[in-house]
């Protein structure tokens, strides 16, 4: 982070989101092939235009449609929201990796010191598998405390690194750990943030968390809930209402929900109908299904944007596609 950004977030009291991992149920890297058809692709166009100088290059590539400017991700759930005086980290997929390493190599310097601060919306493997991998996991001069709604916490994380499983234990490891239970009863204080739990409808549970400053901006993370005739509605309304920004499970397209009960995930259209009626003002679609290529997921988004224009043409709501490596400033 350079001194500008750094003098803004001091005095200007934003927070920011960054995306390490934005994928669902399994790491899904980009195959040769995959790319190689962007390539063939690109090149197609390109045949089509002048690039004879880098303004005409420049002005090709912002050009391109989404989906050949870039790729969405291959790993799984992994964000952090950071404000004037602490981050915080929001589930430990695999882009858990990318983050350690970065803190590792002085390139994300939001994190200072060596306390970290990180919360679990639940135990499946998609959304802890990044843990082994975390740098700062084997530091000795290092602390992390670890807030989860589920009791069993300590204990799936310890089983995931037994030796039929992973070469060191989580017990070996020379950092100090300590883990906080969270119910939705109760709130935790971190520095200027304030982070409240809600239960959401997914296989063993998982918890949406709402984030809120000192200015009172909040930002919710919501990631792993089915909605439903069952589904208190006016509880997640509630909870969700007048946030800065939702990030929000869209799992599967609208299509494919409908063979998906039971799942415990979510659609464009339930997200968008759930943020107009809470008010929200931002929603990022997140937890991108693994059998969805980027294109899939470009045509899926901009189906979302038109649904919002189609039923909610007065809305004020902005749709953003989260991406791997991406921030947003709250």
């Amino acid at each position: 982070m350079d001194l500008n950004n750094a003098i803004i977030i001091k005095f200007g009291s934003i927070m920011i989101i960054k995306f390490w991992g934005v994928r669902g149920s399994i790491p899904t890297p980009l195959l040769p092939v995959e790319y190689e058809n962007k390539i063939r692709e690109i090149l197609s166009l390109a045949s089509a235009v002048d690039i004879s100088d880098n303004n005409k290059v420049e002005a090709f590539i912002s050009d391109l449609p989404s989906y050949l400017k870039t790729t969405y991700g291959g790993n799984t759930s992994c964000v952090t929201i950071s404000s004037d005086q602490v981050s915080i980290i929001l589930d430990a997929g695999s882009g858990l990796r990318l983050l350690g390493s970065d803190i590792e190599n002085g390139k994300y310097t939001n994190i200072t010191g060596d306390e970290y601060h990180m919360f679990l919306s639940h135990l499946h493997w998609d959304h802890i598998n990044g843990l082994p991998f975390f740098i700062p996991l084997h530091k000795n001069n290092s602390k992390i405390n670890f807030y989860s709604a589920h009791e069993n916490c300590e204990d799936v994380l310890s089983e995931q690194q037994k030796q039929e499983f992973f070469p060191v234990s989580l017990e070996s490891r020379p950092v100090d750990i300590e883990f906080h239970q969270l119910t939705e009863e109760n709130e935790i204080k971190l520095k200027d943030l304030k982070i409240q739990t809600k239960k959401l409808g997914h296989p063993n549970d998982s918890y949406a968390f709402k984030i809120t400053d000192s200015n009172n901006k909040s930002i919710v993370y919501s990631t792993d809930g089915e909605y439903d005739h069952t589904s208190k509605m006016d509880t997640y309304i509630a909870f969700y209402k007048d946030s800065e920004i939702l990030i929000f499970d869209w799992q599967y397209s609208p299509e494919d929900i409908g063979t998906k009960k039971g799942f415990g995930h979510s659609s464009y259209k339930i997200g968008i109908d759930i943020a107009v009626s809470s008010q929200v003002k931002k929603i990022a679609l997140f937890h991108h299904n693994h059998d969805y290529n980027d294109k899939v997921i470009d045509q899926n988004f901009e189906n979302a944007k038109k649904y919002l224009r189609d039923k909610y043409p007065e809305s004020k709501l902005e749709i953003i596609l989260a991406n791997e490596n991406s921030d947003i400033n709250i």
